[in-house]
């Protein structure tokens, strides 16, 4: 079950996986709050635009994260956690 909602204390800063329509990729949180997080992924996120939805594979804690891309460049990705 994806989750909608996130204790921020039950994610790990540093490693965690971002799933972009079945392609999981490596990422390092640098950022996260209440509403969203900054990550710098590995690799190349072509196929992925602002306003897509992604899962965030957090922390066995936290589980599956539903969020929304809202700016992604080189790498770097920010995302808005969904309600």
């Amino acid at each position: 079950m994806i989750r909608k909602r996130l204790d921020i204390s039950s994610v790990e800063i540093g490693k965690t996986e971002l799933d972009c329509s079945g392609s999981r990729h490596l990422c390092r949180v640098d950022r996260i709050t209440s509403s969203g997080a900054a990550l710098n992924c590995l690799g190349f996120l072509r196929d992925t635009r602002p306003g897509d939805r992604v899962v965030l594979h957090a922390s066995a804690e936290a589980g599956d994260i539903a969020c929304r891309v809202t700016a992604i460049a080189a790498g770097k990705i920010r995302l808005r956690f969904e309600e």
